[in-house]
């Protein structure tokens, strides 16, 4: 009587507790079978009618959903720049560490080359020859990736 999309185990256990509570009640003018008949059939009509709303309120964020703007970046846009990422600090693991962490200091955090040297205890112009350097060989290591993957 619920229809598929109501669960008919729910259903029996309900009207099990609705019969075993209004029994007394029970004036004996209708036959037993007739009375739980009715009352499953009130049950199962209250859990379609519930279904029925729960189904249309999940439907609706999906009726507007299309009509709003995404804030941020798309799933795939997200997994390519994860990907990017993971290949970058692919590339960016196989330099040697006085040039890695130069490049990572300058290049992602941002900080200039007085800071850098400053952090590192390094000469200014090692800082800028280290740089130099660790993007040559970054720039190496990311197209030997890139052919192993078979890209250009």
């Amino acid at each position: 009587m619920g229809g598929p999309l109501v669960d008919a185990e729910d259903v029996a256990q309900e009207v099990m507790m609705v019969a075993h509570a209004r029994l007394p009640e029970f004036h004996h003018e209708a036959q037993l079978t007739t009375w739980l008949f009715k009352t499953t059939q009130n049950i199962a009509a209250r859990h379609r009618r519930r279904e029925r709303i729960r189904r249309w309120l999940r439907g609706m964020p999906l009726d507007y959903a299309a009509d709003l703007q995404a804030q941020g970046p798309s799933v795939l846009e997200e997994m390519e720049r994860r990907e990017a990422a993971a290949e970058v600090y692919s590339a960016l693991d196989r330099l040697a560490e006085k040039y890695r962490s130069v490049v990572i200091l300058f290049e992602i955090e941002g900080l200039s080359g007085e800071e850098i040297a400053s952090l590192t205890g390094t000469n200014l112009a090692t800082v800028w020859v280290h740089l130099h350097r660790g993007r040559q060989k970054l720039r190496a290591h990311y197209r030997e990736l890139l052919k192993k993957r078979g890209e250009r």
